[in-house]
């Protein structure tokens, strides 16, 4: 008996010397966050998505993954991209694979927000992992070394670009929306984008528009119902008669849902 009890003894001195070095790792990892900026020695790139820094370490080139479609490993909620995915990253990326390695917001490089609110919330993670996702896209597809020469090939030579009216800048006049800044700022970066875009490739011939569909019944819009408002099937057969008769005197032009111009 007494054996017994020795053998449970040091199995328990053995566990609680383990809680207690977990537990003094844990307070080491948070005493350094606190005296360290959430940049330091980041080895990647960050995005500012809804207001906020993300941080994202990318292996190899996304635009080469041989398959077309890199590898995105998101973590969860006890430890940051690095420190969750990392080996299995550097695996995949020596097998020839594209890896993208995000910390969500408040997590390894990313910015830390103390205040308690919807920020953290699981819609809003999927709101900013969507954002990383869209703004790597863009910054790839925006690299017209690569892409340029492909679309020169293609028989219709065009790049379209799916913008809106409420990136109008004489527009926000005459209807302000504190809710909306951000969605407008959005599609103005994108027209300037693309605007600049369609001067790099006139000489390639290849022709730059930016349609707007107009307002559309999906869920981005809610309950919300106007008698201006259409399917998006019928909205996106208006959209594509936009895009089949553009020309190269269209290069740059912002297009309303029904075919007029848009005013920037």
């Amino acid at each position: 008996m007494k054996t017994v009890l020795k053998i449970l003894a040091g199995v328990a001195a053995i566990m609680a010397i383990t809680v207690v070095g977990f537990l003094a790792e844990a307070n080491w990892q948070i005493a350094r966050q606190e005296i360290t900026s959430a940049d330091h020695k980041a080895p990647g790139a960050f995005f500012t998505i809804e207001n906020s820094k993300l941080y994202v370490l990318m292996l190899g080139d996304p635009k080469a993954d041989p398959t077309g479609a890199p590898i995105v490993l998101v973590h969860g909620f006890s430890a940051a991209g690095l420190a969750t995915w990392l080996p299995w990253a550097e695996k995949l990326h020596a097998a020839g694979r594209s890896v993208i390695l995000p910390d969500m917001l408040g997590f390894g490089h990313s910015e830390r927000v103390s205040e308690v609110g919807e920020h953290y919330t699981l819609p809003a993670r999927a709101r900013q992992e969507l954002g990383l996702v869209n703004a790597i896209g863009n910054a790839m597809w925006l690299d017209l070394s690569t892409r340029a020469p492909h679309v020169a090939a293609s028989k219709q030579k065009k790049i379209i670009s799916i913008s809106s009216t409420e990136g109008s800048l004489t527009g926000i006049s005459a209807r302000p929306d504190v809710n909306s800044i951000f969605y407008r700022a959005s599609k103005s970066a994108l027209n300037m984008a693309m605007i600049n875009m369609a001067k790099a490739l006139k000489d390639k011939g290849i022709i730059v528009v930016m349609p707007s569909p107009g307002l559309v019944q999906t869920d981005f819009v809610g309950d919300l119902r106007l008698p201006i408002m259409i399917s998006a099937e019928q909205r996106a057969a208006m959209t594509m008669s936009i895009i089949a008769r553009v020309t190269m005197d269209d290069m740059g032009k912002y297009f309303r849902h029904t075919g007029g111009l848009a005013s920037w």
